[in-house]
C-alpha cells in the first residue's frame, strides 16, 4: 500500500511540474501555432494531476478502513492453492520484462530524436509486442505485421493533420 501511495504522490508531483513547465513553451510554431502544444500540456498536466490525486485519496480510504489484505493477493493465493494441489510450481514472470522494456522506451526516445520518429518507433513496436510474446518464434511474423501497419496508420495520420517532425537522420 505504501508503495501505491509513493508511486501515486510521485505521479501527482509531476504533473504540477509539467503544469508549471508549461508555461515556458512557445506557442510559436513551423509558421504559427502548430495544434496549440501548451494548451495540450496543460490539459495532460491537469489530467495526471486528477487521476494521481484521485488514486492517492484511493490509497489512503483503502488503507483507513482497515479493509488490508493480507500480503498476498488474491492472485498469489490462488496460485499457492494451484501449486499444493499440482505439486509443481508455477513459474513468476522475472522483473528482468519490466527492466528491459524501461531500455527499449529509452533507446526508443534517443532513437526518435536522432534517427527518426518511424523508423525508431518500426523497430521499438515490433521489439515490445515480441517482447509481450515471450520472444515466441512463431509470433515475431505477427509483431512484425502489427509494428508495420501501425506505422503506415500513424503516417497517414500525422499527414492529415499536419504533424511536422524535426529532420533527422532518417526521415
Amino acid at each position: 500500500m505504501k508503495k501505491n501511495i509513493i508511486i501515486q504522490i510521485g505521479l501527482l508531483l509531476g504533473g504540477v511540474l509539467f503544469l508549471i513547465t508549461a508555461n515556458n513553451i512557445s506557442t510559436m510554431g513551423f509558421g504559427g501555432d502548430v495544434l496549440n502544444q501548451k494548451l495540450y500540456v496543460v490539459i495532460l498536466s491537469w489530467l495526471l494531476i486528477i487521476f494521481s490525486g484521485a488514486g492517492v485519496l484511493r490509497e489512503y480510504l483503502k488503507g483507513h478502513k482497515g479493509n488490508q489484505k493480507s500480503d498476498l493477493s488474491e492472485v498469489e493465493k490462488e496460485i499457492a492453492v494451484l501449486e499444493e494441489e499440482s505439486e509443481t510450481k508455477i513459474e513468476q514472470k522475472s522483473p528482468s520484462k519490466v527492466y528491459l522494456s524501461m531500455l527499449l522506451i529509452f533507446l526508443f526516445v534517443l532513437g526518435f530524436t536522432f534517427v527518426g520518429y518511424y523508423v525508431t518507433s518500426l523497430v521499438f513496436v515490433f521489439l515490445i509486442t515480441w517482447l509481450m510474446f515471450d520472444w515466441d518464434k512463431k509470433k515475431w511474423v505477427a509483431s512484425l505485421i502489427f509494428s508495420i501497419g501501425l506505422n503506415v496508420t500513424l503516417y497517414i495520420l500525422f499527414n492529415m493533420i499536419n504533424v511536422y517532425f524535426p529532420k533527422t537522420l532518417l526521415f
